[in-house]
């Protein structure tokens, strides 16, 4: 399904992602073109953090962690 994360619309398909320290997450296609940036949060209240991990919120909103960062999505239907 498509998503939208930090404001930009991302199609259903394959792609790839990392956190990066000061430019937040990074999204490329397969070919490694780079899409987007997004802003990355930190959650210090977080208790015992996986390595990677994506929590349910409210409305439709997920949060993609990496540790104690995360970045906001959600479906776009």
């Amino acid at each position: 399904v498509a998503v939208e994360i930090g404001g930009k619309h991302l199609a259903a398909g394959a792609y790839g992602a990392g956190f990066l320290s000061e430019q937040g997450l990074e999204v490329m296609d397969l070919g490694g073109t780079e899409l987007f940036h997004a802003a990355v949060q930190h959650d210090a209240g977080m208790q015992r953090p996986r390595p990677l991990q994506v929590t349910p919120g409210a409305n439709g909103h997920y949060r993609l962690y990496l540790g104690r960062d995360y970045v906001d999505f959600f479906v776009d239907r």
